[in-house]
C-alpha cells in the first residue's frame, strides 16, 4: 500500500530505515521520476501514513537520518541509487524536465560562444538595458542576461544548480511553475542589480537563487522537494560571502539577493494556497 511518493532517493531511503526501526517494514519502489513509498503490512497503514506525514513536514529531522544507523538489519528495503552503471546523459535528462535542458542547453551554447570569440557580440545584443531611457523597448533585455556566462566557472556552477534546483521544481510541480519562477527571477533580480549598480552584469545566479528561495519554503508542504538543509546553509553562505566583499566586485550581489526574495515570496503564496 503506497504511503506517498519522493523525487529524493535519500530521502525516501532515510524515511525507510526510521520505519523499519519503528517496526513498520516499507520498501522503496521506483516509479519514473519519482521514489514511491510502500507499506510491507496492511495492517499498518495507518500508522505508517501518520508517520508519513510527520516526515513531510519535517523530512531533514535528525531522527531520520540517524535511522540508518540505528537500523541493525539491513537485508531489506535497500534502493540502488543509481548512481553506477548508468550513463552521466541518462542521469541529466532523467533528473530534469524540458525546460530545464532547454535553459541548461541555451546556457551552454552561448558560453562556449563566448570563448571562440563571440563575447563582445553577444554581450551587446543581451545585455541589460543601458541607457535604460534608450534600449527600454528592447524587453528581451530584461530577461537575456540570465543566460550569460563568459567565464566558465561560473557557467558550470550555475548551470549545475539550474539543473538540480529547477529539474526538481519542474520534475515535483510542473513546468509552468518553473518557466513562472524562471521569467520572474530573472525580471526581479536583473532589475534590481541594473538600478541599484549598473547594466554590466551577467549570469543565471539570481534565478538560481528565486529557486532556492522557492524550494527553502514549499519543502515543508511539499516533501518531494526538500533538499539537504546544507546545500541551503551553503548558497546562503554564499550570498553572505559576496555582500562582505570576499569574493571581489564583480558578483552580482543584488541579482542574487533579489532573486533569494523573490522566490520565497512566489514559495509563501503558493504554501498558502496549499493550506486553503
Amino acid at each position: 500500500m503506497q504511503l506517498g511518493r519522493l523525487t529524493d532517493a535519500r530521502l525516501a531511503q532515510a524515511f525507510v530505515d526510521y520505519m523499519a526501526v519503528q517496526g513498520m517494514p516499507c520498501e522503496i519502489r521506483e516509479d519514473g521520476h519519482y521514489f514511491s513509498i510502500d507499506v510491507v503490512h496492511s495492517e499498518q497503514l495507518d500508522a505508517a501514513r501518520r508517520e508519513f506525514q510527520q516526515f513531510a513536514e519535517q523530512p531533514n529531522h535528525p531522527k531520520y537520518r540517524s535511522a540508518s544507523w540505528q537500523r541493525a538489519d539491513r537485508s531489506g528495503a535497500q534502493f540502488d541509487y543509481g548512481s553506477s552503471g548508468t550513463p552521466i546523459l541518462h542521469q541529466i535528462w532523467l533528473h530534469a524536465g524540458p525546460l530545464t535542458l532547454v535553459i541548461l542547453g541555451a546556457c551552454l551554447v552561448l558560453g562556449l560562444l563566448s570563448q571562440i570569440g563571440f563575447a563582445s557580440t553577444i554581450f551587446g545584443a543581451l545585455h541589460f538595458p543601458a541607457p535604460f531611457v534608450e534600449q527600454w523597448m528592447q524587453i528581451w533585455r530584461m530577461f537575456t542576461p540570465a543566460l550569460m556566462h563568459f567565464a566558465m566557472v561560473h557557467l558550470l556552477f550555475n548551470v549545475v544548480w539550474w539543473w538540480y534546483l529547477g529539474g526538481r521544481i519542474e520534475r515535483v510541480v510542473g513546468t509552468p511553475k518553473l518557466l513562472e519562477l524562471l521569467l520572474i527571477g530573472a525580471l526581479f533580480s536583473n532589475t534590481l542589480q541594473g538600478f541599484l549598480v549598473d547594466a554590466n552584469f551577467l549570469g543565471l545566479s539570481g534565478v538560481v537563487y528565486a529557486l532556492l528561495g522557492y524550494i527553502a519554503v514549499v519543502q515543508r508542504s511539499k516533501p518531494e522537494l526538500a533538499m539537504p538543509p546544507a546545500y541551503i546553509g551553503f548558497m546562503l553562505f554564499w550570498l553572505a560571502l559576496g555582500f562582505a566583499g570576499v569574493l571581489g566586485q564583480q558578483v552580482a550581489n543584488y541579482a542574487h539577493l533579489g532573486g533569494l526574495l523573490v522566490g520565497a515570496a512566489q514559495g509563501w503564496l503558493d504554501a498558502r494556497k496549499s493550506h486553503r
